[in-house]
């Protein structure tokens, strides 16, 4: 992704409502816990299978939020190498 479309990207992400985008990500994560609750996707393909939050965007607040609400969401079924690729983005 170019350095323009990243800036564009930022932008378009600026433009979000904060309480929409909070609502959202909350919903969002209720969802995911809920189909691990339930064991939905054993159910469907055999085994849990994570769902993870990711966007191109590196910056340390947006990543570090991201990390946390795929912990939240997940659990136990998010895979060590995800919460490794975040911490490495976040130099932890």
């Amino acid at each position: 992704m170019s350095e323009e479309e990243r800036a564009e990207l930022a932008d378009e992400n600026a433009d979000l409502d904060s309480v929409v985008c909070c609502n959202l990500k909350r919903a969002l994560c209720e969802t995911i816990q809920k189909l691990h609750e339930f064991g939905v996707s054993t159910e469907v393909f055999g085994r849990e299978i994570p769902v993870v939050f990711y966007d191109e965007i590196e910056e340390s607040d947006y990543c570090r939020g991201n990390l946390k609400l795929n912990m939240k969401a997940n659990g136990n079924y998010l895979p060590k190498e995800v919460v490794k690729f975040y911490r490495e983005i976040l130099g932890e």
